[in-house]
């Protein structure tokens, strides 16, 4: 299964890294220094003392939030469709 997680911040973060687990994740978010961090740090999340670590990809889309349907294409959605296929979610 395939996943998109528009946002990665605390929740999508969490999510995305949770989900990883069992699905092919990716995070797609418009601060590239965030973005780049993920990518090189990957996805820690702590619980009670003791840290899990989760390789997530991220992607940079400056208009993801406007993309909730990776299928919808329109001039308005372009980066989103771009960030999509560079994850591999969209042919």
């Amino acid at each position: 299964m395939k996943v998109a997680v528009i946002g990665p911040g605390a929740m999508g973060l969490l999510y995305g890294a949770k989900l990883s687990k069992v699905a092919d994740v990716v995070l797609i978010g418009n601060n590239a220094e965030h973005i780049s961090q993920i990518n090189e740090n990957s996805v820690t999340i702590k619980r009670e003392g003791k840290g899990e670590v989760y390789d997530v990809k991220a992607v940079v889309s400056g208009e993801a939030a406007e993309a909730a349907d990776p299928a919808k294409k329109s001039p308005k959605n372009e980066t989103a469709n771009k960030a999509y296929k560079d994850a591999g979610l969209l042919k």
